[in-house]
């Protein structure tokens, strides 16, 4: 099998081992033409048709093919995924940081001391 390279890169004369023959050189030049009209064939109807979608198509095919087209999953949008993200990560972020206190035992005073120590943080003991 011919690869893109060798038909476009490569001189002709380290085609194959014995050197290139009438008969092998008229096939490269078709393969050659065949690989460019394709590629020349495909960038033109990317071009002439564009990319985008008609936003009043409404064919059978059209909308059996996206059938909820702003919905991300079973009923979030993707908009209500990033914030539900965000929510989530600030969550575990402060929840984090709480249970880091818990390790360090930070998040209340020591019980040692025999005076009380009133507590101003508003979180009972």
């Amino acid at each position: 099998m011919v690869s893109l390279y060798t038909l476009l890169a490569r001189p002709r004369h380290t085609l194959g081992s014995g050197g290139v023959t009438d008969r092998n050189q008229k096939g490269h030049e078709r393969m050659k033409k065949l690989v460019l009209t394709t590629i020349a064939a495909g960038l033109a109807a990317t071009i002439l048709t564009g990319c985008a979608t008609n936003p009043e198509n409404v064919s059978l095919g059209a909308v059996t093919g996206n059938m909820t087209p702003e919905v991300l999953t079973l009923n979030q949008r993707y908009e209500d995924m990033l914030r539900h993200m965000a929510y989530t990560n600030d969550v575990n972020g402060r929840m984090f940081w709480e249970d880091l206190g818990r390790t360090w035992y930070t998040d209340h005073p020591s019980r040692l001391n025999p005076i009380e120590i009133v507590s101003v943080s508003g979180k009972p003991h």
